[in-house]
């Protein structure tokens, strides 16, 4: 028996994102998810519609969100911080 039924307990929230993962829900009501690629996605569940917020060039592991709505990409030996609405990522490695 499966845990969920597909054509009433699971629906598309929005097309055209890259392979999303690591979905995580923001406290500002979007949702967030990391793309293939290393695009960060900000998702309006609302509206159906996504926006490409950062890029951190490679393939990501996972995203958080913190209290203060900050996101943290993870990827292979790295992670990195942005907000909803710098655009940008700083990223650190590990030793």
């Amino acid at each position: 028996m499966p845990l969920l039924d597909n054509k009433t307990q699971i629906s598309v929230l929005v097309e055209g994102l890259d392979h999303p993962e690591g979905i995580a829900w923001g406290r500002d009501g979007f949702a967030y998810a990391g793309g293939e690629a290393g695009q960060v996605y900000r998702i309006d569940i609302e509206a159906k519609t996504s926006t490409k917020i950062a890029d951190t060039g490679g393939f990501l592991l996972g995203i958080a969100l913190d209290a203060d709505n900050n996101i943290y990409a993870l990827r292979p030996l790295s992670s990195a911080r942005t907000t909803p609405r710098s655009m940008s990522m700083a990223t650190s490695t590990s030793p």
